[in-house]
């Protein structure tokens, strides 16, 4: 749609740079429209885009884990990294084709996965998979290297380096066996049971599911539109039924909304009964007033397209730690402790690059601790950075995250 709209459009895996939108409509003058990094760039092997051309599924085969990014590219100019998703798997993910609603994925040691799109387009439940290397999930170029799923039948063809050809006829769940959710009176989706959902439950008269689909106004769960659906609607009648999600808004902040209010806000929703404690925006993390949610454990992050912020960090805190901000580009968090006591904030991550940290207390400008380099960590990097620091229940402690010298990558804050 738009300036694009009748254009011819490639989306391109280049390996260590990224995805690339390039406009090949005249093949004597093809031009790039945008490139795209993400976290954890390593080898972007392979894209599909989704159906409805709003989402692209990516891969990256060298980052060593079977994770799909998620990118929104309705607008061609600006792509966004919106989420990633996988089930944890240290394997590596090769070749992927979304068919209908469906996204299918050649992940080697791992065999075939299969997600739902159509459930949630941003983070699809698994539901299915077919394991051909069944000896483990290793990250070795082994086993399924990849699949075709475009028959009209719905067979589904793969192609296994140790094990040759696997031909599949897959079974999928009929939506009709999940109940209806809380506000399924609610059918348009605003909140409130009135005039339109009456209207919604007539439209749909007399339709029932045949296995692939739930029909709209069906509210009893009986998989067909009927009278039960319309008394069900008129007995909840102007009740407001609001289910609400995690909801990022333009200024990469996120808010608690209904799906149907952060699409009027003209939000990114990430689905029902999600959280912002669990969702990282957008942008978010660019500047502290947007500071991503840290928690114990794993945190990951990435400063190739983020900004530096202002003022520096005091090095002073810090002498001979050699933390050279160098109007550094950076990110930040934000730390909540459960309970007081000694916390080790550290960026050791073997893959990543030469860190610089600074750490906040209470607000963005009240610096508490600083570190360039440290040790004691194993399995680092040569250079990062590490603080030990006495913290409090319920205080809120920022983490500033830079690079030596200006130096940017990906990278993995950890609190223990």
């Amino acid at each position: 749609s738009g300036p694009n709209l009748g254009r011819q459009i490639c989306f391109g895996a280049a390996g260590g740079s990224g995805l690339y939108i390039i406009d090949v409509t005249n093949k004597s003058n093809m031009y790039m429209i945008s490139q795209t990094s993400y976290s954890g760039l390593s080898y972007c092997h392979q894209v599909w885009l989704g159906e409805n051309r709003e989402y692209l599924y990516l891969n990256d085969e060298l980052d060593y884990i079977a994770e799909t990014r998620v990118i929104r590219v309705s607008n061609l100019e600006k792509p966004v990294v919106v989420n990633s998703f996988g089930w944890g798997a240290n394997s590596i993910d090769h070749n992927l084709y979304v068919k209908g609603n469906t996204l299918y994925e050649a992940n080697y040691t791992s065999g075939l996965r299969v997600f739902d799109l159509g459930a949630d387009p941003v983070d699809p439940p698994m539901i299915g998979y077919f394991d051909t290397y069944p000896s483990g999930n290793g990250e070795s170029f082994n086993g399924l290297w990849s699949c075709f799923p475009f028959f009209d039948s719905g067979i589904v063809l793969g192609s296994d380096i140790e094990r040759g050809l696997f031909v599949w006829e897959i079974g999928f769940p009929d939506p009709c066996d999940t109940p209806p959710g809380s506000c399924a009176t609610d059918v348009d989706g605003n909140g409130t049971i009135g005039v339109a959902d009456i209207l919604g439950v007539i439209d749909n008269w007399d339709i029932c599911g045949d296995g692939t689909f739930r029909p709209i106004g069906d509210v009893d769960g009986n998989c067909c539109v009927d009278v039960s659906d319309l008394l069900q609607v008129v007995g909840d009648w102007g009740t407001e039924c609001i289910i609400t999600g995690a909801c990022c808004l333009g200024d990469s902040s996120c808010t608690i909304l209904s799906e149907y209010d952060c699409s009027e806000m003209a939000g990114l929703y990430f689905g029902d009964d999600t959280t912002c404690a669990s969702t990282n925006c957008p942008g978010a993390g660019d500047e502290c007033e947007t500071a991503m949610i840290a928690t114990l454990g794993t945190n990951a992050y990435e400063t190739e397209t983020a900004t530096p912020s202002s003022p520096e960090p005091d090095d002073s805190m810090c002498p001979g730690t050699y933390m050279n901000w160098a109007n550094s580009q950076d990110i930040w968090f934000s730390f909540v402790p459960e309970s007081s006591g000694m916390v080790h904030f550290t960026t050791c991550d073997s893959s990543s690059f030469d860190t610089s940290m600074a750490i906040y207390s209470g607000s963005c400008v009240w610096q508490v601790a600083c570190n360039g380099d440290a040790s004691g960590d194993s399995g680092c990097q040569p250079y990062y950075s590490a603080v030990d620091l006495e913290v409090n229940a319920g205080m809120t402690y920022y983490i500033r995250i830079g690079g030596w010298e200006g130096a940017t990558g990906s990278g993995t804050l950890t609190i223990e």
